[in-house]
């Protein structure tokens, strides 16, 4: 969940943005933590290459919810359903996909039937794990914050536990090495007191850059930050209304050929929740008013790439977060970079932030502000 408020909108006419900087929270209540019992895989794909062989087994992922029920295959569909757990992530250059041990054996198999029919050559799947994912739901208070993911991202960066975060439409996914998962628990749990069932989490209001000096980013470290063109917007909807949306969704995972696409979808439990183009959400979307809430704010893409000496996996999320804790962001990382969806009316100042922020600390930053 970003810092902002997710109120639904009905229609086809995009809100209109506001130019004011939500206040710094002071005080998030009625929060919980929840540690998801999955063993989970990140598997990437480079789009131009070896995304479309896979293109039928990702979009059953999708469409069956991510569980045993695969159309075709009478051994899996015996099993009973498990909680549900697919995060799908496409840019312009790379295919990101989040998955329970199930959607990593489906994944195999399709290598396998691949090679069977004579593609020899198709390369091992790429993929890194186990990994577990806490969950943080922020209740009411967390709506129109700032600061959210600098809350829960410092604690962990400050104990040196790489992490992996994506954001959805309603709560906030860290992901962890399996083997961290009990500490990183443990770690969010002194940080933010009785989290597990309600939080009293606090948070200055001030900051200064100096608070980053126990960062363990390095002065070689280098980061270049690229604004992208689509306007982003985000949208949510429940798993039972997939088989009644499914024509739709085929049509999203279809559309490849779209400049600088960034395209989101993830199912966690029962919810499914979309980042995608905000042209493409309310035209697929705005017909489904009883079915589908879409965010009332429109956001910005802001792709953050490290450099060869960059970051560790705890320091980029810990970083952005950090620096931009007084602008209202939604946050994802990829196989490959990370990204931040930073709300448009706040872009500028957010770019300008990063680039202030970095030259203080004596990080290498481009930042190209794009068209």
């Amino acid at each position: 969940m970003a810092s902002s408020s997710p109120q639904p909108i009905a229609g086809s006419t995009p809100p209109s943005t506001e130019t004011s900087t939500p206040a710094p929270v002071t005080h998030i209540s009625r929060s919980a933590i929840a540690l998801l019992e999955h063993s989970l895989y990140l598997v990437h794909f480079d789009r131009h290459a070896t995304a479309s062989l896979y293109l039928d087994t990702i979009l059953a992922l999708a469409l069956y919810n991510g569980n045993a029920a695969f159309p075709n295959n009478t051994e899996d569909a015996a099993q009973e359903p498990e909680e549900q757990f697919f995060c799908y992530t496409e840019t312009e250059d790379e295919i990101s996909l989040t998955v329970c041990e199930h959607g990593l054996e489906q994944l195999q198999k399709k290598r396998q039937l691949l090679v069977d029919s004579g593609l020899e050559d198709i390369e091992d799947l790429n993929y890194q794990g186990s990994f577990r994912a806490l969950q943080i739901f922020e209740g009411e208070d967390a709506i129109n914050a700032t600061g959210y993911i600098r809350l829960l991202s410092n604690p962990l960066a400050e104990a040196g536990i790489s992490m992996v975060y994506l954001s959805i439409y309603s709560s906030d996914l860290i992901l962890v090495e399996e083997c961290d998962a009990q500490r990183a628990l443990e770690c969010l749990q002194r940080s933010l007191p009785d989290a597990t069932l309600t939080a009293e989490m606090v948070k200055s209001s001030s900051f200064s850059f100096s608070s980053l000096s126990s960062r363990p980013a390095p002065s070689t470290s280098s980061m270049l930050v690229q604004s992208l063109k689509p306007t982003i917007t985000l949208l949510k909807f429940t798993t039972k209304d997939i088989s009644a949306l499914a024509h739709k969704i085929v049509q999203l995972f279809l559309i490849w050929a779209t400049e600088q696409r960034f395209f989101s979808f993830s199912i966690v439990g029962e919810e499914v929740s979309l980042i995608l183009d905000q042209n493409i959400a309310l035209a697929f979307f705005a017909v489904e008013r009883d079915t589908v809430s879409i965010h009332q704010s429109t956001w910005n893409c802001v792709r953050v790439s490290e450099g060869s000496h960059g970051f560790t996996g705890n320091c980029a999320v810990g970083l952005i977060a950090e620096l931009l804790a007084h602008v209202s962001i939604y946050y994802l990382s990829t196989f490959e970079c990370d990204y931040t969806l930073v709300r448009a009316d706040q872009l500028e100042f957010a770019l300008r932030t990063l680039e202030s922020g970095c030259e203080e600390l004596s990080v290498d930053i481009v930042v190209d502000h794009g068209a």
